[in-house]
Order: C-alpha cells, then sequence, then structure tokens
C-alpha cells in the first residue's frame, strides 16, 4: 500500500511537470507566432550568441547615446514652438509622473465631454462585441485578453471617440510635457481581460515587469468597469521607473522587457507598502503611468476587467503602429501634436 501510494505520488508530480511544461512550450509558440517579421528579426538579434552582439550595440545607440536626441530633434522642436505654457493642472499631474511614475484621476476631472466615458464605452463594445461572441474552444488555452483592434495591425480605423479623447489637448498636453517634446501614439486599444482559473499559466501582462518600447512608455488606462483586486486591477512600484529613485535597479532596457519575481519585488514593497499602488477604481478612472517603472495587471480571477490602453513613445520607440482616422473627424480638426502622434506629420 504504502509502495503504491509513492509510486502514484511520483506519477502525478510527472505529470504536473509535463503539464506545466507543456504549458509553457505552448505560451513561447503563442508569443512567438504573434510576432511580426521586425519583432522576429529584433528576437533574433538580441537573443542569438554573436548576432546579440550586433543587436545590443545597436539599440545601446539607439537609446543610450546622443542619437536618441537625435532621432526626435523634429519632435523637440515642433514641441518647443507650438505648445502654449501648461495649465497648473497639467503640471501637477507631470510633476507626480516625474518623481511617482504614476498619475490618477477620473474622466470628469479630466475631460469637458461629461459624456466621454458613455461614448468610450460603446466604441469599447463595437470592437469588442464580434470577438467576446466567439465560441470558446476547450483545447486552446485562457487568452490573455481580448483586443478590440489587436496587435501588429497597422492602418486601422480608430473609433471617433478614442480619437477625440487620446488625442484630445488634455491627454496629449500630460503625455507631451512628460517627455518634454512630441510624442507617437504607439499603440491603442481596448482590453478585456478573461477570468482566469487557479491553475492558468502567467502570461507576461501578469507578472511585474518593465514595458520595452522606449527609455520612457506614457501609457494610460480608463477603466470602463468596476476593478477591485479581484478583476486584474493595474499595480505599480513608485520610483521604480527610468527617472524614479530606484528606477537604476535592474534598468529598463529596450528593446527588451525586464521581468521581476516576488521575491525580487518584495525587496522594493517594505512591509508598509507604502510605495506600491494597486489601482482599483471604479469606471471612468484614469490612469497615466510611466512602465518603465515595475508594474503588472490583467489577472482576473473572479470579474472580467475591459479598459481602454494608449501608449505614446517618442521617434525612437519600437513596435509603433500607425492607424487612421474615421470618417467623422476631418484631418484638419486636429492639432498639431495630434497629427504628430498619428504619424499624419
Amino acid at each position: 500500500m504504502i509502495n503504491d501510494s509513492i509510486l502514484q505520488e511520483k506519477y502525478n508530480d510527472n505529470y504536473n511537470y509535463m503539464i506545466n511544461k507543456y504549458r509553457k512550450i505552448r505560451l513561447l509558440i503563442i508569443r512567438i507566432t504573434n510576432k511580426n517579421h521586425n519583432q522576429l528579426l529584433r528576437l533574433i538579434f538580441t537573443r542569438t550568441p554573436l548576432l546579440s552582439i550586433f543587436g545590443h550595440l545597436y539599440y545601446h545607440i539607439r537609446f543610450h547615446t546622443r542619437y536618441y536626441n537625435f532621432i526626435n530633434r523634429h519632435a523637440h522642436k515642433r514641441y518647443q514652438a507650438t505648445v502654449p505654457n501648461p495649465s497648473q493642472y497639467t503640471q501637477n499631474a507631470v510633476s507626480a509622473l516625474k518623481t511617482d511614475g504614476i498619475y490618477i484621476d477620473d474622466i470628469e476631472t479630466l475631460c469637458h465631454d461629461q459624456n466621454m466615458l458613455t461614448h468610450l464605452t460603446n466604441d469599447a463594445n463595437t470592437l469588442l462585441s464580434p470577438h467576446l461572441q466567439d465560441p470558446a474552444d476547450s483545447n486552446q488555452l485562457r487568452p490573455a485578453k481580448i483586443r478590440g483592434i489587436g496587435r501588429n495591425i497597422n492602418d486601422a480605423y480608430l473609433p471617433e471617440f478614442f480619437v477625440k479623447f487620446f488625442l484630445s489637448d488634455e491627454v496629449l498636453g500630460i503625455v507631451n510635457s512628460c517627455y518634454g517634446m512630441f510624442s507617437r501614439l504607439n499603440y491603442i486599444d481596448t482590453w478585456h481581460n478573461v477570468t482566469a482559473a487557479d491553475d492558468d499559466p502567467l502570461y507576461y501582462t501578469e507578472i511585474w515587469h518593465r514595458d520595452h518600447e522606449d527609455i520612457k512608455n506614457i501609457k494610460v488606462f480608463v477603466y470602463l468597469s468596476n476593478v477591485d483586486e479581484t478583476a486584474g486591477p493595474f499595480s505599480y512600484i513608485k520610483r521604480t521607473h527610468q527617472q524614479g529613485k530606484i528606477g537604476h535597479i535592474n534598468p529598463v532596457n529596450p528593446p527588451l522587457g525586464v521581468q521581476f519575481n516576488e521575491q525580487q519585488i518584495a525587496e522594493f514593497t517594505p512591509p508598509e507598502q507604502s510605495n506600491l499602488l494597486v489601482c482599483t477604481g471604479k469606471p471612468g478612472t484614469v490612469i497615466f503611468s510611466d512602465t518603465t517603472g515595475m508594474h503588472k495587471g490583467g489577472r482576473a480571477v473572479s470579474t472580467p476587467r475591459t479598459v481602454l490602453v494608449a501608449i505614446y513613445t517618442s521617434e525612437a520607440g519600437v513596435d509603433q503602429h500607425t492607424y487612421r482616422l474615421p470618417e467623422s473627424i476631418d484631418s484638419n480638426s486636429l492639432s498639431p501634436a495630434a497629427k504628430y502622434a498619428l504619424h499624419m506629420e
């Protein structure tokens, strides 16, 4: 009897080991197949022995020398020539971003249109509804998130109110003041985070990490659903961004992301957790964050999370997407900053 129980225990351990191994391989395959040609080429030149010497040298020059300023020279000039003095509200938001790496507010305070949340929710539902209606395949792994527009899709049409909010003077005023130059709209989408079971694997965004696109990444979230501790709230460790007091520890290294385990994170979060922010909030909560800082989010365990996200980078940033305006918006009505963000100038 004892031998049988030992054998059964060993069998279970081996079975669980093989299942975990299988899932890791599946996740790796999914991540690779979701990459475009440029991303795959970059992967080869940053991960392959010998070739990685040239890849790391190129990106070091691109992001960590004066060449970075050369790439962004026009963005600096355009910003200095066209941007008025920032409002006190913008100054307060930028000060928080530069000091802590994060600023949180409500859309009704930020935006003049008091119906903006309703408009954004309707646009997001229009994008998500075809994907949410797809029948689930029991043979597939749980997706990290369902995307309304999608990654690596260029020249997609943006919904009207995505443009009106994320390219507004209020939002771009904060983002561009934080950069000190015009920024590019690197990526924009609506995400629906699917609830996870206990044995579902962790995806990259659900693990503590730094983003990879640039040496400064301003990411803006708008919650469209109520997000509590069980709905995958965005979590952030203050002052770990590139400009922060503790941003120098295992710093951002574009175009490669940086991951952290829980033991490493414990070193940055003392028992009182004064620098750890778990960003719960009601619909309409707006989060500005420099995601070169340590953050994670999206693992919903009881209720799904629906959120809008926009990433802004400099001209040097990698993985930039291009988007089209909807027919309802005339490009002549856009500000110079908005045109620059959409690669129109």
